[in-house]
């Protein structure tokens, strides 16, 4: 099965139909066979692989059977009709897809990767890194909450490109002085050394978390999304802005559009519809 809904109204399992007509699966399956409810079989499919359309279902219920979803409603609470169910559903299995598929445990390992992160910049560059500590902030609620493809197959090769362009961004920067320049305006001085050394932490972050990536650990998607949102688009938005209020070249800022590209590129690869789906559509 290509999904578990998809855009023509299809609920494809037993679970999303009974979410839809909000009574549990046993009572649906039940009144599959008592009531027709309109169900149908994959072909070739396992026993319990089953689908339906909304419309058919609708349509069911306009046919007498509403009575059965009332009936079967808890005493004194009335039976949505089939605009609020199709609301509800609709904005609850956003949720529930996204939420249901991490586990409370891999949310809250990220939560302390985060806290753990945000204070040790803070603690090795000042305030300097300040922007840095917001956008993983940005890149985990993205992580919680969006729905992002863990899709090794679409991900790694742009996520592999933008570490490299950040091997080249970093590289720019440390050449052209960024690592004097931009403490500068903030009234913080880092060291060379230092800028070297948590560059360097970061990239090995980013190599580690493709192989994340690779081996489908859901963890090494929060710090993809980071390397995209903070360092592609924030990182090469943020470069562009210094060069043009400064009125003249900023360091970093010859690869800031590489950046940026790299960003929204590896955004792309992440909420975009999967490969295994396209060839299944």
């Amino acid at each position: 099965m290509a999904s578990n809904h998809t855009g023509n109204g299809r609920l494809d399992s037993w679970k999303y139909i009974a979410a839809y007509l909000g009574r549990d699966v046993r009572t649906v399956m039940r009144w599959e066979k008592e009531k027709a409810l309109p169900v149908r079989r994959v072909p070739g499919g396992y026993r319990h692989a089953v689908f339906a359309y909304q419309q058919e279902i609708d349509a069911w219920l306009g046919q007498g059977n509403q009575e059965t979803i009332t009936q079967a409603a808890e005493p004194g609470i009335p039976a949505p009709g089939p605009a609020v169910r199709r609301y509800f559903f609709v904005a609850g299995r956003a949720v529930a897809d996204r939420l249901n598929g991490m586990k409370p445990r891999e949310r809250i390992v990220g939560a302390v990767f985060v806290l753990a992160v945000v204070t040790a910049q803070a603690y090795w560059m000042g305030r300097g890194a300040a922007l840095l500590s917001a956008g993983l902030f940005i890149a985990y609620l993205f992580w919680i909450m969006a729905r992002w493809k863990n899709d090794p197959a679409a991900v790694l090769p742009m996520c592999l490109l933008a570490i490299a362009v950040q091997c080249l961004h970093f590289t720019e920067e440390y050449l052209t002085g960024f690592q004097r320049q931009f403490p500068r305006l903030i009234g913080y001085e880092w060291s060379d050394a230092r800028f070297v050394a948590f560059n360097m932490a970061w990239l090995a972050a980013f190599v580690l978390a493709a192989l994340g990536v690779h081996r489908r650990v859901p963890l090494a998607y929060l710090v993809v999304l980071f390397l995209a949102l903070a360092g592609g688009v924030g990182n090469g938005a943020g470069h562009l802005l210094l060069s043009a209020t400064q009125g003249r070249y900023f360091p970093g800022a010859a690869t800031a559009p590489l950046c940026l590209l790299a960003g929204v590129g590896l955004l792309t690869r992440l909420f975009g519809e999967p490969r295994a789906r396209q060839a299944l559509e």
